[in-house]
């Protein structure tokens, strides 16, 4: 229930009562996510494998490296909404390789309706019936606690 720049007081307020916290900012340079980058040990950046999408990362990763001169912080991409299969998928996820400064998951989150869905219901991906879905966000969560116990 937080925004903008009470992220950055408000959140360490709540470490004693939490293991992790996960703060959804959006995909745009606002007073929330540049909050959120400097309480944040890891900043996940979910990618459409889009053009445009794509082509935003370079501005996000330099909103993230200002952000690093102050206080460091691990930086990940996943593809998110990615196609089933596909040429764009690949694309993107060679660019997103290529990147200095942000290491690639390999984990990519389908388009699944799945996704919408659960939303109407009040669930959660775990908690929905997709079990490709739920692999398929159990797969990045995974790789994101390998990420983070090296």
């Amino acid at each position: 229930a937080l925004h903008g720049r009470a992220i950055r007081s408000q959140t360490p307020l709540l470490l004693p009562k939490y293991t992790d916290i996960f703060i959804d900012v959006g995909g745009r340079d606002t007073d929330g996510l540049r909050a959120a980058l400097l309480v944040c040990d890891a900043c996940l950046i979910p990618v459409r494998p889009r053009n445009p999408d794509v082509w935003a990362i370079p501005s996000m990763l330099t909103i993230v490296e200002e952000v690093r001169s102050v206080r460091e912080c691990s930086v990940f991409t996943v593809l998110n909404a990615a196609d089933a299969t596909g040429q764009d998928n690949v694309e993107a996820a060679q660019y997103l390789t290529s990147l200095v400064g942000a290491t690639y998951l390999a984990s990519p989150l389908v388009n699944r309706k799945a996704w919408n869905s659960t939303f109407a219901e009040g669930l959660g991906i775990l908690e929905y019936s997709d079990a490709k879905a739920r692999a398929e966000f159990m797969a990045l969560a995974q790789q994101l606690i390998d990420c983070r116990m090296q």
